[in-house]
C-alpha cells in the first residue's frame, strides 16, 4: 500500500487551541485590558496566565510580559503575579496499539525546569507557578475499551504517579529554587453520572461515586503535616521516595512510595530502611495505611468482583467501604537515644502512609 500525505502551508497548525500565532496580538491586548481593569479595582488582586499547554505559546506570552508593548498604558510589559500552565505525561493523540508510550514523571520535571530557565532568560522574578491542569494523559473522553493502556487512569498507577509527581515538585523547589505554588488535577464526574464503572476516563470517582485509587491517594496526601522534614537518602527520581512531615503536636507523617513507571515485572518488593533522628519520646505508636493491589484499591477489588459494568447497591457499598482509609497495621516501637529504625519490604506499585504518634518517655 502507498500512504499519501498532503501538506498545506495555508493551513498552519495554531500555536494553541484558540490563537494562531499571527493573532497573538489580539490575545495580548485582551490580557492587558483585563489586567488593567483588575489592578485598577484593587492592586492586591492577582492576575496571570496564560493557562496554556504549549511551551512556544508560553514563551511568546512571557516575552510580552517582559518587554512587549502594553496596549493600555503604552508602556513596556504587563503585570504578572502567576504563571498558569497545563502539562500531561502523554498526549491522547499519541495513543496507539503498539508501541505503547508510558507517561513519565520525568517529562514534568524537564518541562518545568525549561520554564524556570525561560523566566531567568526574560528576567521575570517573583511570580507564582500554577500547574493548574495536569494528568497522566490528555483527551479525557477516551476510554480504555478503545485504548487499553488507559487502565492506568483507573488503577493504582494514577495514585502513585501523583505522589511521585508531588515528590519531584518539592525536589525542584528544594534543589533548583523553583516552587510550584498550585497543583490542580482536571477530572470529571461523568463516569458517576453515566453509572459506568472504571472505563478509563480522567475521573476521580466512578459509577456510584466510588473513589478511584487516585482519590484515595489525595486523602493520604491530605493527612501530611504542615512542616516538611529533612529527608536524606536516595536521590529523587528513582522508583522509591519518601515525603515526611510533622505537626505542631509532635506527630510525624511519612508517605512512602515504590513506583517505576516503566516497570513491567521484576521483584515483587524492595527492602526499605528508614532511620528517624531526634525523636522526642522513647515510646511511639505507629499506624500504617496501605494503598496497593489488595488494600484501599477499589479498581482491583472491582476486578475480583467480576468487573461489572453496572454496580449493584451491594457492590457499590463494598467498593465504598474499601476506599475508606482505615489503619492496616498498628504497632508500638521504642527508640534509643532519640533514634528510631524502621525496616520492611514495600511491594512494587504501592504506597504506605505511616503516622508516628509520641506516647511517653
Amino acid at each position: 500500500t502507498t500512504e499519501i500525505y498532503t501538506l498545506s502551508l495555508h493551513d498552519a497548525l495554531p500555536i494553541s487551541d484558540s490563537w494562531n500565532r499571527e493573532h497573538l496580538d489580539v490575545f495580548f491586548r485582551l490580557y492587558d485590558v483585563f489586567a488593567s481593569v483588575v489592578k485598577s479595582y484593587d492592586p492586591a488582586f492577582k492576575v496571570g496566565g496564560p493557562a496554556c499547554y504549549h511551551i512556544y505559546f508560553l514563551r511568546d506570552f512571557l516575552s510580552h510580559i517582559a518587554s512587549g508593548h502594553n496596549y493600555v498604558t503604552g508602556g513596556v510589559g504587563a503585570p504578572l503575579d502567576f504563571i498558569s500552565y497545563h502539562l500531561y505525561g502523554l498526549s491522547g493523540s499519541w495513543l496507539t496499539a503498539e508501541p505503547s508510550i508510558t507517561p513519565m514523571v520525568q517529562r514534568f520535571t524537564v518541562e518545568i525546569l525549561w520554564i524556570q530557565r525561560l523566566l531567568e532568560e526574560l528576567k521575570i522574578k517573583n511570580v507564582e507557578f500554577h500547574l493548574n491542569e495536569w494528568g497522566q494523559c490528555s483527551h479525557f473522553y477516551r476510554r480504555s475499551s478503545e485504548f487499553p493502556d488507559l487502565i492506568y487512569r483507573d488503577d493504582e498507577r494514577a495514585a502513585l504517579f501523583m505522589i511521585k509527581l508531588v515528590d519531584h515538585l518539592y525536589a525542584i523547589g528544594d534543589h533548583h529554587g523553583f516552587k510550584t505554588d498550585l497543583l490542580g488535577y482536571w477530572g470529571f464526574c461523568w463516569e458517576a453520572k453515566s453509572e459506568e464503572a472504571f472505563i478509563g476516563r480522567r475521573e476521580l470517582t466512578t459509577s456510584g461515586n466510588v473513589p478511584k485509587p487516585i482519590l484515595t491517594a489525595y486523602e493520604m496526601l491530605a493527612r501530611l503535616g504542615e512542616k516538611r522534614l529533612c529527608v536524606l537518602g536516595p536521590k529523587v527520581g528513582g522508583p522509591t521516595g519518601l515525603l515526611a512531615t510533622k505537626t505542631d503536636n509532635g506527630v510525624m507523617q511519612l508517605l512512602l512510595y515504590n513506583y517505576d513507571e516503566s516497570d513491567q515485572g521484576g521483584p515483587d518488593a524492595d527492602s526499605i530502611h528508614i532511620v528517624i533522628k531526634n525523636l522526642d519520646c522513647k515510646t511511639n505508636e505507629l499506624s500504617e495505611y496501605l494503598l496497593e493491589r489488595d488494600h484501599h484499591n477499589t479498581y482491583r477489588l472491582w476486578q475480583k468482583l467480576g468487573s461489572p459494568k453496572k454496580l449493584s447497591a451491594e457492590i457499590r457499598e463494598t467498593l465504598q467501604e474499601a476506599s475508606r482509609l482505615k489503619v492496616d497495621h498498628n504497632v508500638f516501637f521504642t527508640t534509643n537515644d532519640g533514634i528510631g529504625s524502621l525496616a520492611f519490604a514495600i511491594p512494587r506499585r504501592s504506597m504506605r502512609l505511616i503516622i508516628i504518634t509520641p506516647i511517653s518517655n
